[in-house]
């Protein structure tokens, strides 16, 4: 079996934590239909595991991506992980979680996360994994229709050390040049309008991206 260990930079944790109305969740889709439980990293402003969490892989996950999410509700709307509620549906409850026909990869886009709709934060790694053998097991940032975290993969092998690969620039940095891109009328950048981190840039469109 093969873990994915999601660990929380401190930056984040002082960003999300100690604010009431703030949730993160990971969780992970795989094959055409099968899907990861989702791991709540924040709750209601509380860091949840020491800021440390992992994501066992079954043993049928050959390809797939997991997503990263970050959710910004009214202070005092109530906890929104088990339906909607005044402060913003609850993710896990739009994704369909709670729902008989279980969750739809296909509802985390960059239309849902506008701060007109759902208005959440998502980036995602991809993961190809080919069973015993190992040899071109492969991991990558998927900052392709849009980007949303700055994030770093680090692997450890059995033959020799670890490898990373991440970002240089801060969120904050990338948020900015990307912003300097001009789309006309259309925002290349928007942010979270609710709750606590109201103000705080979500996501930025990527050139494989139409948005106007």
């Amino acid at each position: 079996m093969t873990n994915v260990v999601v660990q929380l930079s401190p930056a984040l944790q002082g960003t999300l934590t100690s604010r009431a109305g703030i949730y993160a969740y990971a969780l992970g889709f795989y094959g055409s239909s099968s899907y990861l439980q989702p791991v709540t990293m924040v709750n209601n402003g509380v860091l949840q595991s020491g800021g440390a969490y992992t994501l066992s892989l079954p043993e049928s996950f050959s390809a797939g991506k997991v997503y990263f999410l970050i959710q910004s509700v009214q202070p005092g709307a109530g906890n929104p992980t088990t339906g909607p509620n005044p402060g913003g549906q609850s993710l896990l409850d739009y994704i369909g979680y709670f729902s008989k026909a279980g969750p739809a990869q296909s509802t985390i886009n960059w239309t849902s996360a506008l701060p007109t709709n759902y208005d959440y934060r998502f980036d995602s790694i991809e993961l190809t994994l080919n069973g015993a053998s190992g040899t071109s097991d492969v991991a990558n940032l998927t900052s392709v229709n849009s980007f949303g975290l700055p994030m770093q993969l680090s692997t450890t092998y059995s033959t020799g050390p670890a490898e990373s690969r991440g970002y240089e620039n801060s969120g904050a940095e990338l948020f900015a040049q990307f912003n300097a891109i001009s789309h006309g009328a259309v925002a290349n950048v928007v942010g979270i309008r609710r709750g606590a981190i109201s103000g705080n840039m979500s996501l930025s469109a990527q050139a494989a991206r139409s948005i106007g």
